[in-house]
Parts: structure tokens; sequence; C-alpha cells
């Protein structure tokens, strides 16, 4: 028989306490460093933004079709908070005109155990257009049949491929040898070691839809009478007018790419030693070099950016995807500013623009996924936001890959010519 239902006005009855109960939710479908084949979760908020079918939930991006590529396959996983493995869910898409379910068909259930092929309680989708115009389809879970209500959505975001091409210089930096800890001019890094950061580097940016180029040959750039052999020597003054930093981004740039420039490493000298070689990359945009022109002895801001050695890879690709997201005019997430503002919570833990690359062991947010560095310590997140959300100053950029983009048609990562 029918049972009767309440519903409570918690302001009326203040000793109950509101929940919000979730049956099920998407998440990352793996563990460890970034892959564009299975692209995280902007899980912010409840409301993606004012536009056609808008989803009641998260969102996510995957890049649209390129011609003459057959579009990636990328999955989601869909985990079960309180149903159970036997029950019936079922994927739909409300629109097959941007987006394609590869896996289970439309109709079918989802299987939670993994086969040979597949993982259990995936969602396999690939890109059905190019994404001009960045469409949204919606992803919907129904319960029970192919027709049952709807327990969950997603909002999936096909993004129109942007190409950026890179330019890679290998610099060798002269001067004295430092008495503590020396090391050699000459680049460490080797083509191979730089192929492999491009790599791991497009994993991360991919579900951003945009893809990085490197052209055909690395420069070798060689710099004289600097501070320290093999190092860029950060002092008290901002980065866009340290004269051994900007000495080198405007060394031989490529006018329509993005310069990156490598070398051994920076020591900032302001911190106590120990603490002094910890600075992995900086990046300056066009808005950077544009406000800051060359003076008597200062040749100027340029856009690119700068990058130290590191044996890790995943490290020098997350640093190197950071720092391309100051390029494209991103600013540090969940918070700015001193160390000491930065919020530990999941969502600017997870976050690309984090200014940190790695999680303090005392953080209570760092079980986020992504695994670790060679060094054992927790990786931030990967993650780029999708979503348009209110946000406090000390937060930061809520739609960070629509900035990006449009950054990037804007030619914010390009070198600034002066005659």
């Amino acid at each position: 028989m029918p049972f009767p239902i309440t519903v409570l006005d918690p302001k009326a009855f203040p000793a109950v306490k509101a929940r919000r109960v979730t049956l099920v939710h998407f998440a990352r479908a793996v563990e460890g460093f970034a892959d564009a084949s299975a692209p995280d979760i902007d899980n912010r908020g409840n409301v993606l933004r004012a536009a056609p079918g808008a989803a009641y939930g998260p969102a996510t991006g995957i890049t649209g079709k390129v011609t003459g590529k057959e579009p990636r396959e990328v999955r989601i996983k869909l985990v079960r908070d309180r149903i159970d493995a036997s029950a019936k869910l079922f994927p739909e898409l409300e629109s097959t005109a941007n987006v394609s379910l590869v896996y289970p068909l439309t109709g079918v259930a989802l299987n939670p155990a993994d086969t040979s092929s597949r993982f259990g309680d995936c969602i396999y989708l690939k890109a059905n257009s190019d994404g001009a115009g960045d469409p949204e389809t919606k992803l919907k879970i129904r319960y029970g049949t192919a027709t049952g209500p709807v327990i969950a959505e997603l909002a999936i975001l096909v993004y129109k491929p942007v190409t950026i091409y890179v330019k890679i210089h290998r610099v060798t930096i002269n001067g004295p040898a430092s008495a503590t800890g020396p090391v050699d001019a000459e680049c460490a890094y080797s083509d191979d070691e730089i192929a492999g950061i491009v790599d791991r580097m497009n994993r991360i940016m991919e579900p951003a839809g945009m893809i990085y180029v490197p052209r055909a040959t690395i420069a070798t750039e060689v710099i004289d009478s600097y501070t320290e052999r093999g190092t860029v020597t950060l002092t008290r003054v901002g980065d866009q007018v340290n004269v051994e930093l900007q000495t080198i981004l405007n060394t031989n740039p490529d006018p329509d790419s993005l310069n990156v420039y490598l070398f051994n490493r920076f020591r900032d000298i302001t911190q106590t030693a120990g603490r002094d070689l910890g600075v992995a990359g900086i990046a300056m945009s066009r808005d950077q070099a544009n406000a800051n022109p060359p003076a008597t002895a200062f040749p100027g801001c340029q856009a690119g950016f700068a990058m130290c050695y590191s044996s890790d890879l995943e490290y020098a690709a997350h640093t190197a995807a950071h720092e391309i997201g100051h390029t494209l005019r991103l600013q540090h997430y969940g918070g700015r500013g001193p160390m000491s503002r930065m919020k530990n919570e999941i969502w600017a833990n997870r976050n690309l623009m984090r200014n940190t690359v790695n999680l303090a062991v005392a953080s209570p947010a760092r079980n986020i996924g992504y695994g670790s560095y060679n060094n054992g310590r927790v990786r931030t997140g990967g993650w780029l936001g999708t979503k348009t959300l209110p946000t406090t100053a000390n937060l930061g950029q809520a739609n960070q890959i629509a900035i990006a983009r449009a950054a990037a048609a804007a030619d914010s990562y390009k070198p600034v010519t002066r005659s």
C-alpha cells in the first residue's frame, strides 16, 4: 500500500539537518597522471551555464574531430554511491549531433564488471563533430529501464581543436660555476626527453581542445656572462623585469610560436639554502610583455616561458602545461599571493593552475587520484574548469578553458615584435 511522505521545511524545523544525497556520481576513470582518454570532471556547483540544454550537474570536455583522423574514444566512470551493482543503469545522450555513445550502446545497461576490452561502469564516448561553437551535449543516466527516471546528468562540451605550434630552445648558460653545487652550462634535456614532455603535456591539455605541436627543429641558444653557470638567477625584482630571465625569453623567438626555453636550473636568491632551487618554470603572456617595454640595460619583457631541467618527465610536463596556462592568461587557482592564502580543498588541489605542483603531506585534501612524482611527493591535478560560476577574488577564474581558448585566439602566447 502507498505510504505518506512529508517534506519538512528546514527553516521551520531547525533540529532537522539538510543533506544532499546522491545515488551516483561521475568521476575521472583513471588514477595517476593525466590521460586524454579519461578527462577529469568539473563538479563544482549545480548548473553549467545559461546555454540551451545546460545540465544540472558536472561537466567535462573532449576535443572535436580533426579531418583525416579518427576521434579519440574517451571514458567516464559512473560511481554507484547508493545503488547496488545489480541495478540496471542506462546511459543516454540527449543528442548525437556532436557526441556518439560508443559503449554501452543506446538501450543497453552498464556492465559493472570489467571485461577484456572495457572497464566496469564506464561510459565510452567520442566526438561526432568538429566542435565548432563549442557545442554542449547532455549525458543522462536512467534507472531501471531505458525509459526510466533520470538520476544523473553530465554536460559534455566538444571543443573545436586549437593547434598551438611550439618552438623549443635548448639553452647553454655560461658563467662562473657555483661553489656549493655546480651544474653544467649546457641544458641536460635530450631530444627524446623533450618529445616525452610534449606528449605528456598534450595528455593534460587535450580535454580543453588544445593541441601542442613542436616545430621540426630544436634551437640551440648560447648565453654568456650570467651570474652562475647553467642557471637563471632570480632576485628581488619582479620576474617581468628580471634581466637574466628576460634576456633568455628575448633570444631568437619564433614569431608564430609559443617559445619554450629549457636550461638547467633557477636559483632564487631571496630564499634560504635548500629552498632556493624550488622554482621550476616562469611564463609571460603578451599582456605582461606589452606592459614592460625595453629600457636602458633591460631588453623588455617577452611572451613565452622558461623551464629548468627535471629527470621526472611527468613533473616537467605538469610544469610546462601550468606555465602555458599563464601564457594564455590563466591565473593561479585556489588562492593568490602567499602560500598561506592557498585553499586546501579538492577543486583547488585538482586544478592545473594551483601554484604548487605537489601537495603537502599534511594537506587534508591530498587524495585526489593523480598519484605521485618519482620523489614520492603527491601530484596536484591536471583539471581545468569548464563551468561559469561566481568566484571570489581569492579563488580565481572559473571557466578556465574558455579564457585560455580566447587568449589563444588573441595570440597571447606569441612574442611581441619590437623594432
